[in-house]
């Protein structure tokens, strides 16, 4: 979706409205607002990713790398 952040943005929170407790959407919402520089956002979208199954440790890199860049 490149240029189209807003129509991105919306696609990413309808595929949380579908699975709110998916890990993968999780982490693909807070690698979205990474990538915006939205550091709050992504860090929120991370942690709840890691919340669970926090001994999984893609899910810890990504929050780890997102508290870094912030």
């Amino acid at each position: 979706m490149a240029g189209r952040v807003d129509a991105a943005e919306q696609g990413f929170l309808k595929a949380k409205q579908i699975a709110p407790k998916s890990p993968e959407v999780l982490v693909a919402v807070g690698q979205f607002y990474a990538g915006q520089e939205r550091w709050q956002e992504a860090i929120t979208y991370h942690s709840q990713a890691m919340q669970t199954d926090p001994s999984n440790l893609g899910f810890r890199y990504e929050l780890a790398r997102v508290l870094t860049q912030a």
